[in-house]
């Protein structure tokens, strides 16, 4: 799980565990697991940028598989070409970027949103 909610009134704490239920004037706080999120975002952004590479490699071009993409993502990432190396490269790019993100998301909504844990 990423986030855990609970309901306070009264210093009363109730765990929820993703069920819903009625506020009535009590404060809601949902803390998201850092962690959590930035393996997430780390797995998800790795496979992405290995899986476009690959693929414009293999010559498919659809929906936002191309060639194209890849070069335009060429300048934020050096290195990062069509095939099996820029593949890797970008396998590397996307899970530092993708646990930096991750965590940061994480880390500012539990700063704003005033989770105690």
């Amino acid at each position: 799980m990423f986030y855990n909610c609970y309901f306070t009134s009264k210093g009363q704490k109730k765990i929820l565990n993703n069920k819903h239920k009625s506020m009535n004037n009590e404060k809601h706080y949902c803390h998201i697991s850092v962690k959590g999120l930035a393996l997430a975002g780390a797995i998800i952004f790795g496979a992405y940028l290995f899986l476009l590479a690959l693929l414009a490699g293999w010559g498919m071009k659809f929906m936002w598989v191309s060639k194209e993409l890849v070069g335009l993502l060429s300048t934020v990432y050096p290195g990062y070409v069509v095939g099996f190396g820029g593949a890797v490269l970008g396998l590397l790019y996307g899970l530092v970027c993708g646990a930096v993100c991750g965590s940061l998301t994480a880390w500012f909504h539990n700063k704003f949103c005033g989770s105690k844990n």
